[in-house]
C-alpha cells in the first residue's frame, strides 16, 4: 500500500473590521471578503437554520476559489439571499478542537469504508470562542442525511464509559463491544455563512491539522496539517442547491472522506483506505505541521 502524502449579537450591516476573522484584509483576500459580509448570532442563525439532520455535501476547495465562492455569495446570485456570516465572540472564524473515539478495532473508521449503511462518528467538540463542549454522535439516516445528536460535556478525553457510552448506545441503537476510546485530534477555524434564500449554510474550515492521539493527549510531533485547501460543506435539508452547482461548473466535485477518515488514512497509511486513494493522494496537499493548536498556552 503506498504512503500517502451562545449566541453573539446580530448586527444587520456590513462590516469592514477585518480583526474579527483573525486576518487582515492586506494578507488575506478571503478575510476581506467574510469582514464585507453582514453579520448574524448564533441564535438567529439556528432558528433559520439549524439542521441537526441534513444532507451535507463536502468539497476540497483551493483558497482563491473559495474567496471568490464567498465573494459570489455575497452577491445574493442566484436565489442565495442576503448571505450573512455568522459571529461568535467577536469572531467569524471559530475555532473547533476535536477528539475522535473509535474502538480497538477501529470500528467507526473501517464501516466508514465499506459505507456499511449503519456508520458512525464520535466526538467531543470544544468550540473555543464560547467555552462550550459536546459530546456528538453522527449517524446516517435511511435516505443518507447525517443525524447528530450531541449533550453538553465536561469529562476529560478518556475511553469513553458510563453516561458517554449509554448516549452512545442509545443513539446508535445497539451497543459496542467494549469502551470506545479517543485515537485522533482534529483543530481548524470555521467560517459559517447563512444562505437564506437556499435555507442553507455553508462552512468553510481553514488551518485543518491532524494529530494521533497518543496516552490521552494529542501528539503533535506527528501531525499533519493540509496546505492551501479549505474543506467547504454545504448543508441543506434536500437536494443540490445553487452554491453546489457553482463549484460544479468549476468542475470541483464534492467527496465522500470525512475529516476523521482523511486524518486517520493519512496518519497510518497502513490502514486501508481504497474508498478515498484518489481524493487522498491528489486534493488533500498534507505537509508536517510546525504550529501547534491543539494545547495553546494559557493566560
Amino acid at each position: 500500500m503506498s504512503t500517502l502524502p451562545t449566541s453573539a449579537k446580530t448586527r444587520g450591516a456590513a462590516r469592514t473590521d477585518t480583526t474579527r476573522i483573525g486576518r487582515t484584509a492586506s494578507t488575506d483576500p478571503l478575510a476581506a471578503v467574510v469582514a464585507a459580509l453582514p453579520t448574524i448570532g448564533l441564535e438567529s442563525l439556528n432558528r433559520q437554520a439549524a439542521l441537526q439532520v441534513r444532507h451535507d455535501r463536502k468539497y476540497i476547495v483551493p483558497l482563491p476559489v473559495a474567496t471568490e465562492l464567498v465573494t459570489w455569495a455575497g452577491t445574493g446570485a442566484a436565489g442565495v439571499g442576503q448571505a450573512r456570516a455568522l459571529e461568535v465572540a467577536g469572531s467569524t472564524a471559530s475555532p473547533y478542537d476535536s477528539t475522535y473515539y473509535d474502538t480497538l478495532e477501529l470500528a467507526a473508521y473501517r464501516m466508514a469504508v465499506r459505507r456499511h449503511r449503519h456508520r458512525f462518528k464520535v466526538r467531543t467538540r470544544l468550540y473555543a470562542d464560547t467555552g462550550d463542549r459536546f459530546l456528538e454522535v453522527k449517524t446516517k439516516s435511511a435516505s443518507g442525511q447525517t443525524v447528530k445528536h450531541r449533550i453538553s460535556w465536561a469529562l476529560p478525553d478518556g475511553a469513553l464509559t458510563g453516561e458517554g457510552l449509554e448516549f452512545v448506545a442509545a443513539h446508535l441503537g445497539r451497543t459496542l463491544a467494549g469502551p470506545l476510546r479517543p485515537v485522533m485530534r482534529t483543530f481548524y477555524r470555521r467560517t459559517t455563512v447563512l444562505l437564506p434564500g437556499l435555507g442553507a449554510r455553508m462552512t468553510l474550515d481553514r488551518d485543518l491539522q491532524w494529530a494521533p492521539v497518543h496516552d490521552g493527549g494529542a501528539d503533535e510531533s506527528l501531525s499533519l496539517g493540509l496546505s492551501q485547501r479549505l474543506i467547504v460543506e454545504i448543508k441543506s435539508s434536500g437536494h443540490p442547491t445553487a452554491v453546489d452547482h457553482w463549484l460544479w461548473r468549476r468542475r470541483i466535485r464534492p467527496v465522500s472522506v470525512s475529516k476523521y477518515c482523511a486524518g486517520q488514512a493519512l496518519l497510518h497509511p497502513d490502514l486501508p483506505h481504497h474508498r478515498w486513494h484518489r481524493t487522498l493522494h491528489r486534493d488533500l496537499p498534507v505537509v508536517q505541521t510546525v504550529q501547534n493548536h491543539f494545547d495553546p498556552p494559557k493566560d
